[in-house]
């Protein structure tokens, strides 16, 4: 299993980025919250990905500005996924294997 460190704004905790982990395994991909706010969420069903950006300027203050941020849809609504560039790889190919 590949633990990738992340920020995830979830539709249950809208504009708050939640630090945690997405453990990535052969058929599954599962969130893992590093808080008390996202450790009771898991990953919306129907995750997919729709797009990829960079930060914007006010993101960037918050976290690293060479992260970028994968942008999903769910059935529960809008998802996104900061993860640093090393990483990149492993989350879109789970969410490709997800979808």
């Amino acid at each position: 299993m590949i633990r990738v460190p992340c920020l995830l704004m979830h539709p249950g905790r809208p504009g708050r980025w939640l630090r945690g982990r997405l453990l990535i395994g052969p058929a599954t991909v599962e969130w893992k919250g590093g808080t008390r706010a996202g450790a009771a969420l898991s990953l919306p069903a129907g995750l997919r990905q729709v797009g990829m950006r960079s930060p914007s300027l006010r993101e960037a203050m918050k976290f690293n500005g060479g992260a970028r941020i994968v942008e999903c849809e769910s059935a529960e609504g809008a998802v996104l996924i900061a993860v640093l560039p090393n990483e990149l790889g492993h989350v879109l190919g789970a969410l490709s294997r997800a979808a």
